[in-house]
């Protein structure tokens, strides 16, 4: 996704206590932004904090709304309604017409309007409110955040418009979609490890990658290709993730990053998936094939021979002066670490 500028209007604006209507009108309704909480992990990015993510979405977590409401009558009811577009006003009652076939409001709520108290919504009711989710999958985006408004209502009599002192307002982004995965990918064999080089995506809200690993082939495909690891397509399982382990952030790099702990010599399916600020990973990118390659360790490693008649051990550095004066060495030797 790429932040958009009115993420930190939006964040200026949870401060205060949302109200909609003139001055002149005594307002009957309003919500405390200011108050307004979550039971799930959150965000802690300034301007991200009631932002809806994918893992909010995919979670049990509920949003909690303090309203307060007066003058009136126990026929009344308080009904919450999404709207994921600016030009659509959920106080009409064109708008709230949910059997209607154009774009409309959706109801996620009702609360009884006799009592001040809170109103409880889960964060999978407001993305799959917006047209073009389903069951938190964002076909609809283009990877650009959705601006929604929240209209806490008075509902008087159903069939009628609701004035301005009887509604009230919050908005906020659910944003679903992760950047665009880094292309070009080439996967480079080293001593124990695979270097993936890239070209990044220049997303302006990108916190990091995440590496893929899977045996290859499977699923019909053949070289590199993994029937779990599939270009374009979202990342599978943590369990499939190489780097970094579960739970660590996401790797920062710029157009290159090291995968390392991996079978030596055995062939692995390998992808980057890009990850925004709300952690929000995106789809994987050209699947490549690495290798790592055995480590000659020149630590603590002498040079054993072996084989028949195979007795003592020499030294690395003294393998290299007996090469430098012209001793050869018809025995195999391996080497052997403390």
């Amino acid at each position: 996704m790429r932040l958009p500028m009115r993420a930190y209007a939006a964040f200026l604006a949870f401060l205060l206590t949302v109200v909609v209507g003139l001055p002149a009108f005594a307002q009957k309704i309003t919500v405390a932004a200011a108050q307004v909480d979550r039971d799930g992990p959150g965000h802690d990015q300034p301007g991200f904090e009631l932002f809806v993510s994918r893992s909010d979405c995919e979670s049990p977590e509920l949003f909690t709304f303090p309203f307060a409401i007066s003058d009136v009558s126990g026929a009344d009811v308080v009904e919450v309604w999404l709207a994921d577009k600016s030009s659509i006003d959920c106080k009409s009652i064109e708008a709230r017409n949910e059997n209607s076939t154009g774009t409309h409001c959706v109801r996620l709520a009702t609360a009884d309007a006799a009592a001040t108290g809170d109103i409880l919504i889960p964060s999978a009711d407001i993305a799959n409110a917006i047209s073009g989710v389903d069951e938190c999958i964002d076909t609809a985006s283009g990877g650009v955040p959705h601006h929604v408004t929240l209209y806490f209502l008075i509902i008087r009599a159903p069939g009628d418009a609701v004035p301005n002192e009887d509604a009230a307002t919050f908005e906020t982004d659910v944003d679903l979609l992760g950047p665009a995965p880094p292309t070009d990918v080439v996967a480079k064999s080293g001593a124990g490890s695979v270097t993936l080089e890239f070209t990044a995506d220049d997303a302006e809200d990108l916190r990091g990658y995440f590496v893929y690993c899977a045996p290859p082939g499977g699923g019909g495909l053949s070289g590199c290709e993994s029937s779990s690891l599939q270009s374009g397509q979202p990342p599978p399982g943590p369990e499939l993730r190489c780097a970094p382990a579960e739970g660590d952030d996401p790797i920062s790099a710029t157009n290159a990053l090291t995968v390392r702990d991996l079978a030596i010599g055995e062939r692995v399916g390998m992808a980057i998936v890009a990850v925004d600020a709300l952690g929000n990973p995106g789809v994987l990118s050209n699947v490549v094939c690495g290798e790592p390659q055995p480590v000659e360790d020149e630590g603590a490693c002498s040079a054993a021979p072996h084989g028949p008649g195979a007795a003592g051990s020499i030294a690395l550095g003294a393998l290299a002066l007996a090469a430098a004066g012209g001793l050869v060495l018809r025995r195999r030797r391996r080497l052997t670490c403390a």
